[in-house]
Formats: structure tokens, sequence, C-alpha cells
């Protein structure tokens, strides 16, 4: 996985790293702003992102599929701050 936005809280002190996982590909909303990504055919799709929703914030966050990719140290630590970061009030 490829980190797109370094200096965001929830990928802050991140760099490239390696997940075992099932790819899950959707349409995606291009405004979103997209945290990481990952190749798919070539192509860079996004598997995690946030975005404003009202006076909320939404993260989403395309890993985890069985108990093998929630059990990653990776998925956790995105999974924790991602919530965190959602709960807080603010902008995306």
């Amino acid at each position: 996985m490829s980190v797109v936005e370094p200096e965001h809280p929830i990928t802050e002190g991140l760099t490239e790293f390696w997940v075992t996982d099932e790819q899950y590909i959707l349409d995606f909303d291009p405004r979103v702003n997209v945290l990481c990504s990952a190749l798919w055919k070539g192509t860079a799709m996004p598997v995690a992102w946030t975005k404003s929703w009202g006076k909320g914030r939404v993260f989403y966050l395309a890993l985890g599929h069985d108990e093998k990719a929630c059990n990653q140290e990776i998925f956790r630590l995105l999974l924790v701050r991602g919530t965190k970061w959602a709960g807080t009030p603010g902008e995306a």
C-alpha cells in the first residue's frame, strides 16, 4: 500500500506498507481525500479515505476482510486512528 497523505492524523508517520488482504474495489467519489492506495491492474485505487458529511466526518477503510487481515498491526492502527479521527469534530 502507498500512503498518499502522510501528514494526515490517520496516516502520520506511516510510509509504504505491505498487507495481506482481499482487494475490494468500488467506484468512489473522486472528491474524497485519499489517504492510502493500492495498485489494481496497474491503477492506484483508494484503500483508505476521508470526507466530510454535513457537520460530521467519514473514514473508510477497505482492509479487514477476514480474521487474518484484521490481526495485522497496520489494520488495527488505521482502524483505531480512523475511528478516533471520525469521532472528533472538524474538517475532513
